[in-house]
């Protein structure tokens, strides 16, 4: 959604305000004068929006991971970006899932990786076990990330149907498929 605000000159310098929608984690901006564009080298800039308690609000760091990505940032600025997400947000099940996805690109699927994947899915089943969102993020990640189908599918069998997140939902058995 695009938004103008005029800048005016003050005494510490050039000031705008522009109203920030509430559900906003991101902001994209570049500056004009009508004639000249400063985006950044055509990347824009890129802030997040902070909450009342003076932390970025849940999902500045998973939405600025595809800032970083547009930015050509390298793999492992954008691991970092999505962690800091899931430290800040420990119940966003779904930046988990980025996080999850670009540590196994990274590290190459790697048994490191795998290993630490396993690790953070345990950690959260002693908290969260039977929350949907968590059972979708463990479906997801077995299905999509870890290749671990059969489970995928076990662990897709304890969601309500109207619970499903889309991309579980589009999980099926590969193997009887094909038979």
């Amino acid at each position: 959604q695009q938004r103008r605000a005029p800048m005016k000159r003050g005494n510490d310098g050039w000031k705008a305000t522009i109203d920030i929608p509430a559900n906003a984690a991101v902001l994209s901006y570049y500056f004009t004068d009508g004639r000249h564009r400063e985006d950044n080298g055509e990347k824009t800039f890129a802030a997040y929006v902070y909450g009342a308690d003076g932390k970025p609000v849940k999902n500045a760091h998973f939405y600025m991971t595809s800032f970083l990505l547009l930015a050509r940032a390298d793999l492992d600025t954008r691991v970092k970006e999505a962690e800091m997400e899931i430290v800040e947000w420990p119940e966003n099940f779904r930046a988990y899932s980025l996080y999850f996805t670009l540590l196994f690109e990274r590290d190459k699927g790697r048994e490191k990786s795998r290993k630490q994947i396993y690790e953070i899915l345990q950690k959260l089943e002693d908290k969260y076990r039977d929350n949907d969102e968590y059972l979708n993020l463990t479906a997801r990640t077995l299905f999509y990330v870890l290749r671990e189908t059969e489970l995928a599918l076990k662990v897709k069998g304890q969601i309500a149907p109207t619970k499903l997140w889309p991309e579980v939902f589009m999980m099926y058995d590969r193997e009887g498929k094909e038979e």
